[in-house]
């Protein structure tokens, strides 16, 4: 999606979801409920079986309309808003002083990723670097 520039995108949202009879206050209802569960103590998005349809039934909206309002109301689909959460918890591990200790490997693990693949794919799209990048990029110097 992004070769196309958001243009496309935004068309295409407006498009898919033209036939929704969602009004705005249910809309930014949704959002809420969708960002308190989501930013919650429990940290959903830390399961890395975690499915729009589990969303869906928390917040006990059909799963359509969780997609819709992360689609319109953030410009992300379910799981890069997912991944999104997940890649600000690995990065505070990655900055944390015990990083030393713990491998890439188990941060994608303990950050919900399935895959060390799925981790790298996500991390570089989200923040376009590596995580090695990151840390390089943003550890203090040490004087």
């Amino acid at each position: 999606g992004l070769l196309y520039g958001n243009r496309t995108i935004e068309k295409e949202t407006k498009e898919k979801y033209s036939h929704s009879k969602l009004s705005n206050e249910v809309k930014e209802t949704i959002l809420y409920q969708l960002n308190a569960y989501i930013k919650g103590n429990d940290k959903p998005y830390l399961n890395e079986n975690l499915q729009l349809d589990d969303v869906a039934k928390m917040l006990k909206v059909n799963s359509q309309q969780v997609s819709q309002v992360i689609n319109e109301k953030m410009g992300f689909n379910f799981n890069d808003f997912v991944n999104a959460h997940r890649i600000d918890e690995a990065k505070i591990m990655l900055l944390s002083d015990s990083y030393s200790t713990i491998t890439i490997d188990a941060i994608a693990q303990k950050s919900g990723f399935r895959s060390k693949s799925a981790f790298y794919t996500a991390f570089k799209k989200h923040t376009g670097n590596t995580p090695k990048e990151f840390i390089a990029n943003t550890a203090m110097p040490s004087s």
